[in-house]
């Protein structure tokens, strides 16, 4: 069964952490991914867009005394202090634990001023009308922006996502380098021209469904 790439707009419900943050202007909130945690709480990968260094440590304390979330550990970016990247840990979410169990490449952007949030993800027919079924049947009235069927898509496999990450760790990517190719394949065992290879198909594979996903 093909994939399609979905827009979905809504009033989030009063089960996510985001309708509590209020009284911070001209605040950008994206939500680059989310998961469900052991305990049935979600974890969400965020980034936040604020107008200066002072608006952004407003909002670093605002989210870590919300009610709806259990813990947050946020990190301002080295030039400006602007942006703030990092994780918050919520309590059980209508929209989120749904997303994060059935669909492909979870982004979110929720619009402060009109109280909207707009979700970008990938999946089957069958599970956006399941999604949309269970988000209404529960309250939250859904707008469908986008349903595209995507021909480039493709998982990448846990093997490939653990070798990106120990690359990751190692300093791979860094900028100078902190291990070279022959090094970093040695300690994990490989070849250098075998490491090289998986890491360009994995980081293709993730490069190409980040650009599905978000119509590039």
């Amino acid at each position: 069964m093909p994939l399609k790439r979905v827009v979905l707009s809504f009033r989030p419900p009063l089960t996510a952490w985001l309708t509590e943050i209020k009284g911070v202007e001209g605040l950008s909130i994206q939500i680059l991914d989310c998961v469900v945690d052991d305990d049935g709480s979600i974890i969400h990968l965020v980034m936040f867009k604020a107008r200066d260094k002072g608006a952004a440590e407003q909002v670093k304390r605002l989210v870590g005394s919300l009610s709806l979330v259990k813990d947050a550990q946020l990190f301002g970016n080295s030039r400006g202090g602007e942006t703030l990247l990092g994780i918050v840990k919520s309590s059980a979410c209508t929209v989120c634990n749904r997303l994060a169990s059935q669909c492909f490449i979870r982004r979110g952007e929720y619009l402060i001023e009109r109280e909207r949030i707009v979700w970008r993800f990938v999946a089957q027919d069958s599970v956006i009308r399941d999604v949309m079924k269970y988000l209404e049947e529960r309250g939250v009235k859904v707008e469908l922006l986008e349903s595209v069927e995507v021909k480039d898509f493709g998982s990448v496999n846990n093997q490939q996502v653990q070798l990106i990450i120990q690359a990751f760790e190692a300093g791979y990517f860094d900028v100078p380098r902190k291990v070279s190719t022959r090094e970093l394949a040695k300690n994990l065992g490989k070849t250098p021209a075998t490491l090289s290879i998986s890491l360009r198909r994995g980081l293709r594979r993730v490069l190409t469904n980040f650009l599905v996903v978000n119509d590039f």
